[in-house]
């Protein structure tokens, strides 16, 4: 075990046999080096693992589990990991040559921080969706975080995020009952105990066509929004758990699962407020 590894880049696989080795390659042409790739197999039933071993780099290790989920995975993953900081990836996008290097001269330079991203670009085939998602134009330390994360100045998701192995002490891990905004839940208890410190630098490639939405509604168990509470958050977190929501109840009732978003609407009766005004201000941010 090298424990001299800044780095411990993480990505759960499940049949993703068309775009798993171009994801790897992508970090294992990083100009930084001093990182492992630890592919968590979660039970794949498809050729994923054959593409992965047509790949030889010391760096790159294969770990294969039972099928228990994406938050299950990156878990077991980041348990596996030998990194000071961890780097989330999903088995379907890419990330530019200097990306590491990017975010880990971030961490050089804001020592104290313990959470770094950028920016990123969402395509669709060979077309640009969006050159630069988010709206801030400077390196900044959020030291108010949920309030840049609902104005849209920074967003933190996979594959543009380097985070302090520490943090996950402190926040706790994925929570592996979920699967649909799984990773917000975890974003959310991130910025609640620390700064965010942002790069307007695009090291990250958000390919559309690889993560399109099902058209079948997720299992209620299997929903974030179905567990999650607005007691006790602050204002700005109250209008991103609204937005989100807001969203999720419109477009169950768009796949036709009623008795979902009915079900979303009596549990948060009360709240409702706060998704109504979450949408008028979003309108209007």
């Amino acid at each position: 075990m090298n424990k001299n590894i800044k780095i411990s880049v993480v990505v759960p696989l499940f049949n993703k046999e068309n775009s798993i080795g171009e994801t790897i390659l992508s970090v294992l042409d990083q100009s930084f080096t001093n990182f492992e790739l630890l592919i968590i197999d979660d039970g794949s039933t498809d050729d994923s693992l054959s593409v992965i071993s047509k790949i030889d780099d010391p760096r790159l290790i294969v770990h294969s589990k039972v099928n228990g989920g994406v938050s299950d995975a990156r878990n077991f993953g980041i348990e596996k990991s030998n990194g000071e900081f961890i780097f989330l990836l999903d088995a379907d996008d890419l990330i530019k040559k200097d990306c590491l290097t990017t975010l880990y001269s971030l961490s050089l330079k804001y020592p104290e921080e313990s959470i770094f991203t950028a920016n990123f670009e969402i395509t669709n085939g060979s077309s640009v969706i969006s050159a630069s998602y988010c709206n801030e134009i400077d390196t900044i330390c959020f030291s108010n975080a949920y309030k840049g994360l609902w104005q849209g100045l920074y967003f933190i998701r996979t594959g543009n995020t380097l985070i302090r192995k520490d943090c996950f002490k402190v926040v706790g891990m994925f929570d592996s009952k979920i699967s649909y905004y799984e990773d917000m839940d975890h974003i959310l208890r991130l910025i609640k105990n620390y700064n965010v410190v942002y790069t307007p630098d695009v090291i990250f490639t958000y390919k559309m066509e690889y993560n399109f939405l099902s058209s079948n509604a997720v299992k209620m168990s299997k929903d974030w929004s179905n567990y999650v509470s607005f007691e006790g958050k602050c204002f700005y977190e109250k209008m991103i758990i609204g937005n989100i929501l807001f969203n999720n109840i419109r477009k169950r009732f768009k796949q036709k699962d009623s008795s979902g978003a009915t079900s979303l609407i009596k549990k948060h009766i009360w709240s409702i407020p706060y998704l109504l005004l979450s949408k008028i201000l979003k309108k209007y941010n």
